[in-house]
């Protein structure tokens, strides 16, 4: 998450954020975000909005502030002429799975990074639901492959 603490420093040209809530950390006494989302429009297809980091703070995970963020974030891509959200998703993280499969968005395939790392793509159509919207999650096949 400290990625994010410096959201001047941490965008490139191009991405947009988004935060919710804020609150002094003691220990640095410095203001910080409760949680982010770093996004920007697809230079090859500005119908699709890519989400480069999405970030909760533990202390106020299932607390909505994931849902609230992804709301934000669907409302500005729609004001942009966004079709679509996507984001790759780690496939050791079934927290982050599970928020993007309850904020409407559907597995859409499997790919492997340099590292070995799996990654899951998760995308929502912002236009239209259709019937895949509706569970979200990866095939039980795949699901199976990651236990």
């Amino acid at each position: 998450m400290e990625a994010s603490t410096d959201l001047t420093q941490r965008l490139y040209l191009g991405e947009c954020a988004t935060a919710l809530a804020r609150y002094i950390d003691e220990s640095s006494n410095t203001i910080k975000p409760v949680g982010t989302v770093i996004y920007s429009q697809d230079s090859d297809d500005p119908r699709i909005v890519n989400l480069e980091l999405i970030a909760v703070r533990e202390k106020y995970r299932r607390r909505k502030v994931g849902t609230r963020l992804l709301q934000l974030v669907e409302a500005e891509a729609a004001l942009r002429g966004a079709t679509q959200l996507q984001t790759l998703a780690p496939q050791r993280m079934p927290g982050l799975q599970n928020l993007l499969a309850g904020n409407g968005f559907y597995f859409s395939r499997m790919e492997e990074s340099e590292g070995g790392v799996l990654f899951l793509l998760y995308k929502k159509d912002l236009k239209e639901k259709d019937n895949k919207q509706k569970t979200g999650l990866p095939p039980e096949s795949l699901q199976k492959h990651f236990s």
